[in-house]
């Protein structure tokens, strides 16, 4: 998903993408236009839950969301249903304001004439009194700067998550590595909650970054439970695997972890944002050399269905790349040919919601596989194994996985398999 908001550059994206999808196959992209700007006496709530759905929407579907200056809210996507049924609840949302809820919703084929005439006709608009930069930056920096105080005194397993990436062949999942990030959606709504507003996706990332140094001292002595994976005897030791940005790995905390600990080759992961690389090529390479110095594998995070198609990601040289799911994946004629040229055995397919995602993933040659589901087949594994289960309900058994600090484990009878992530070589259905 990508959301942008800054003053012009909205504008001037959006114009960019109706022109590529005026130039390309008909019908693969969709744009939904609310025209806030018509509103006679538009309200705050109006742009941030509008906001919120589209992004949802956009989340889901791999689509973009632009906010435009005059108010408007823009998303493009593949066609789907899901764009249907956001259009409906709009309309309701917006009925006490506006009877006839066409007058402020349009939808029309991204490559369209109207489309075109529309994104053109914006580069000419100026901003909206309550849209102007200036009045929302200072809110923004203040945001960041409280959010990043208060995650500077808050525990780090009160700020991360652990979750288990299975690699499924042969009629069986089996866990490869404990995945431990902070919680984004956590530091969202903090900065979401202390500023009114919605939180950037650019301060976001920069307070992300500044969690580095104690993410990469967790590794050094780890406070966080299973960090370094299973301690079952007869299990298969977990892969620690870590989110840090360039940043942190070019950082001499980092250098003085390599040193620290000589973990052995191949027992460590470290996920790297792709905005991070498309940000700073050299960085990205420095980063890459230094990681493969130390052994650990790379994985490149935070990439779309989307990115997938039109980057040539290959050249990146990542071990693995986690893609995200979204509802548009297998329906986009591109998939076939962007698997093919990086390579399914480097794919990770993430935010694994349902069965039918699992499915598609191992019809397409896809093997390891991160999200709920995965999550729910593992505590449902541990459940009918564990001696100790007695009096467990399956999401007991899914909270305590997730933490990485022992109050959130209170109550395991059996915290080792926990570690393991599931029975070795557990067969699930």
């Amino acid at each position: 998903m990508t959301v942008l908001s800054v003053a012009g550059a909205a504008e001037r994206a959006l114009l960019s993408c109706v022109t590529r999808a005026e130039a390309g196959p008909a019908g693969t992209r969709l744009a939904l236009i609310v025209h806030l700007s018509r509103l006679a006496a538009p309200r705050a709530h109006h742009r941030r839950i509008v906001r919120a759905l589209l992004e949802d929407t956009a989340h889901r579907l791999g689509g973009a969301v632009y906010a435009l200056r005059n108010r408007d809210l823009v998303l493009t996507a593949p066609p789907a249903i899901a764009i249907e049924t956001l259009s409906t609840h709009l309309a309701r949302l917006l009925r006490a304001d506006v009877p006839d809820a066409r007058t402020v919703l349009s939808a029309w084929p991204a490559g369209s004439q109207a489309m075109l005439d529309y994104a053109h006709a914006r580069l000419q608009d100026p901003a909206a009194p309550d849209m102007m930069e200036p009045a929302h930056a200072p809110g923004q920096m203040q945001a960041a700067a409280d959010t990043l105080a208060w995650i500077g005194t808050a525990r780090l397993p009160d700020l991360t998550q652990r979750q288990i990436v299975v690699e499924a062949a042969a009629g069986t999942i089996r866990p490869v590595w404990a995945d431990v990030a902070v919680m984004p959606t956590l530091l969202r709504a903090r900065l979401a909650a202390v500023s009114q507003m919605e939180a950037d996706p650019y301060v976001l990332h920069h307070v992300l970054s500044q969690l580095d140094s104690r993410m990469t001292a967790a590794l050094i002595v780890p406070p966080i439970a299973s960090v370094g994976g299973a301690i079952m005897a007869d299990a298969p030791r977990l892969m620690a695997h870590v989110h840090l940005s360039i940043g942190g790995v070019l950082s001499p905390a980092f250098a003085a972890l390599v040193e620290a600990t000589g973990f052995r080759r191949g027992s460590l992961g470290i996920s790297l944002p792709l905005l991070d690389a498309c940000a700073d090529p050299a960085a990205f390479a420095r980063a890459r050399a230094r990681l493969r110095d130390a052994g650990a594998m790379l994985v490149l995070d935070g990439v779309t269905c989307g990115a997938l198609a039109v980057l040539n990601l290959v050249g990146l040289e990542p071990d693995w790349v986690r893609v995200d799911w979204a509802d548009a994946l297998p329906r986009g004629a591109y998939t076939a040919d962007a698997l093919a040229r990086l390579g399914a055995h480097r794919i990770v397919l993430a935010q694994v919601s349902d069965a039918a995602a699992l499915e598609w993933g191992l019809s397409h040659g896809i093997q390891r596989f991160q999200g709920r589901h995965i999550d729910a087949l593992l505590a449902a594994a541990r459940l009918a194994s564990c001696p100790a289960a007695g009096g467990c309900v399956l999401r007991q058994c899914l909270e305590r996985a997730y933490a990485t600090g022992p109050a959130g484990r209170a109550g395991c009878r059996n915290p080792a398999l926990l570690d393991a992530g599931a029975p070795p070589m557990a067969g699930l259905p």
